[in-house]
């Protein structure tokens, strides 16, 4: 659900605006590509968050911002019934820059995993405390998240 909610990418994760949405598919995957204005060190750029959620426990994402192309994959395994593992795998491509390309690698390497284990802690915090409702309640903006929900429900028996 997390990827439909769209409202806490700005409120949660500090983009600057809540994202626009660019695309929505769910023939296939649920596939949503965002775009949103970020500011992270004192810079501000455009960002592009490409999301694909293949099945339950698969996603990729791509992120693109400033010259710069990061591919997630997310795998998400239940290990009991309160109790998931997730594995993240990035692939960060290589622009040309003054720097040699293992130290460019070795910091963006570093500064994306930081981001990104400080938004899952994020997610996580907000993950643990929340109940399931058979009928809950939409807030404007919710709409994606609803559309998520259903796309979801193919995967229950």
């Amino acid at each position: 659900e997390n990827t439909g909610d769209l409202a806490h990418f700005k409120y949660l994760h500090r983009t600057d605006t809540v994202p626009t949405v660019v695309q929505l598919n769910t023939e296939n995957c649920f596939h949503l590509v965002l775009e949103t204005m970020t500011t992270r060190f004192g810079k501000s750029f455009n960002t592009k968050v490409d999301i694909r959620v293949i099945c339950p426990g698969f996603q990729v994402v791509q992120f693109c911002f400033n010259g710069t192309e990061i591919l997630l994959f997310s795998t998400i395994s239940p290990i009991d019934h309160l109790t998931v593992e997730e594995h993240f795998w990035f692939h960060i491509k290589r622009r040309r820059g003054i720097l040699p390309f293992a130290l460019t690698d070795l910091i963006m390497g570093t500064l994306v995993s930081l981001e990104i284990s400080r938004q899952f802690a994020q997610d996580q915090a907000i993950l643990e405390k929340k109940i399931r409702l058979a009928k809950p309640n939409f807030c404007d903006g919710d709409q994606f998240l609803g559309v998520f929900k259903r796309w979801y429900q193919q995967f229950y028996t």
